[in-house]
């Protein structure tokens, strides 16, 4: 049995100008003609109330498209300009990355000094600079450690930090094998406040925004709270939000961003995070940057998502000399990647699959109950080994219920019949055993098996 929708699908045209006459997209004068393109393929994620951010396209030296979509800040109203202030995330460790090498430049630090050289008490004795570098050093994930959510409510010295990071036991031997943490550039913003004698913010400003007039970025750890009104700790930056269930919003919980001091303090713009790039020599760019390929060509890219309230997606393509920038201040993991990809597209002229929401995709909602509804429990390959997720379904629609750490969650219905989830805009496939029952899910590249009924119908 499948699952039978009705609904009507997001017309893009009609969606651009209800978002022209409200207020919801502003754009830079520069445009080229190829921005209209540009507007349409964004349309349905900011209709969806999905995508909330700015953007800029570049190409060589002319700009394609530079323009804010959604809102600053919803309270007051304030629209996403292309020049809003958005947190970066990991973005942040490419400039931790490059101080360190510039101390190195100077003869301050060797990349094979052992951490432990600088970290006074540092129990991974072993482990050198490179290999907090290159994610290599055995350092545990420290925001999947229980008393993360309630550490990140209040300031940390990147002292603090290390103390945190000593205790936690590691997960493999330096240089056995990668494995991505924020408690790598957490111990090498450390190292540069103790090589340098000033504060990590201090030495980026002085020494990298200063020179290069970066003059829309810094580091800010402590929470913004005035958002976009131009009042608290940053003016002009956007407020963080958080998705809850398939259309609402709420303000990012309270998340003081010293506790990821040179892993994901800090903010900028589109044109700052362009600039940046630019000033890199390339031979750096294997610490904290993706040499890789995106849409099949060869691609430098950088991803940052903070799990709070910000996103952001970065790709320049060198064969083209075509670059991508997207910040977002929603939490939503994946969904500046996908923006991005899209405003890539058109940039090369290919087709793009759009995007399509069902408004109003169950015409029995017993049988959402009846088949999808359930707990799903995870392997040992996923972010948190053997997690659950609970799907209950309400008023026809597939949603994930609210947690102490969480609120609700709920799955998106697209016109090809499978779902995104919209939280960590995830793709999201169920899948049937011979019988044709549901017995799982395909949750982006982790798979998941149906575990138990649910308790009750979510109702």
């Amino acid at each position: 049995m499948t699952v039978r929708r009705i609904g009507r699908l997001v017309n893009a045209l009609a969606v651009l100008c209800l978002l022209l006459a409200a207020g919801c997209m502003t754009r830079d004068s520069q445009d080229s003609p190829l921005s209209d393109d540009f507007d349409r393929a964004v349309a349905p994620y900011v209709a969806a109330r999905s995508f909330s951010g700015s953007v800029l396209v570049v190409r060589n030296d002319s700009i394609l498209h530079h323009a804010g979509y959604g809102f600053a800040d919803l309270e007051r109203d304030v629209p996403n300009e292309p020049d809003t202030r958005f947190r970066i995330g990991s973005m942040t460790k490419s400039f931790t990355a490059a101080a360190i090498l510039l101390l190195e430049e100077r003869g301050e630090v060797s990349l094979d000094d052992p951490a432990s050289r600088f970290v006074d008490g540092f129990p991974f004795a072993e482990i050198t600079i490179d290999q907090l570098l290159t994610h290599t050093s055995g350092l545990a994930r420290f925001v999947f450690q229980p008393d993360y959510n309630e550490r990140s409510g209040r300031p940390h010295s990147t002292r603090d930090l290390v103390d945190w990071i000593a205790n936690i036991p590691a997960v493999g031997e330096p240089g056995e094998r990668f494995g991505y943490s924020n408690a790598n550039y957490s111990v090498l913003a450390h190292i540069i406040e103790q090589v340098s004698g000033v504060s990590y913010g201090e030495f980026i400003r002085s020494e990298l925004l200063e020179p290069l007039e970066l003059t829309s970025t810094g580091d800010a750890p402590e929470a913004n709270r005035g958002g976009a009104s131009g009042a608290g700790p940053v003016a002009g930056m956007a407020v963080g939000y958080h998705p809850v269930g398939l259309r609402r919003f709420e303000i990012a919980r309270p998340y003081d961003y010293s506790i990821v001091t040179g892993a994901g303090s800090m903010y900028s713009t589109t044109v700052d995070v362009l600039a940046w790039f630019r000033s890199r020599d390339t031979g750096q760019l294997g610490y904290a940057w993706d040499v890789s390929e995106n849409l099949g060509r060869e691609a430098i890219a950088l991803s940052g998502w903070d799990g709070v309230g910000f996103g952001v997606r970065f790709v320049h393509y060198p064969v083209e000399n075509t670059t991508v920038v997207v910040l977002a201040n929603l939490n939503m993991s994946s969904i500046a990647g996908e923006v991005a990809d899209q405003l890539s597209a058109i940039a090369f002229g290919e087709p793009i699959e759009s995007f399509e929401v069902l408004e109003h995709p169950m015409e029995d909602p017993d049988e959402l109950r009846r088949e999808y509804a359930g707990t799903y429990r995870f392997g040992t390959d996923f972010f948190v080994p053997n997690a659950t997720i609970e799907f209950v379904e309400r008023d026809g629609q597939l949603l994930t219920p609210a947690e102490s750490s969480a609120p609700e969650g709920g799955l998106l219905p697209l016109a090809d019949g499978t779902f995104i989830h919209r939280q960590q805009w995830f793709p999201v496939t169920f899948r049937r055993d011979s019988a044709g029952a549901v017995m799982g899910i395909r949750y982006d590249r982790f798979e998941a098996i149906k575990d138990r009924a649910p308790a009750g119908s979510g109702r």
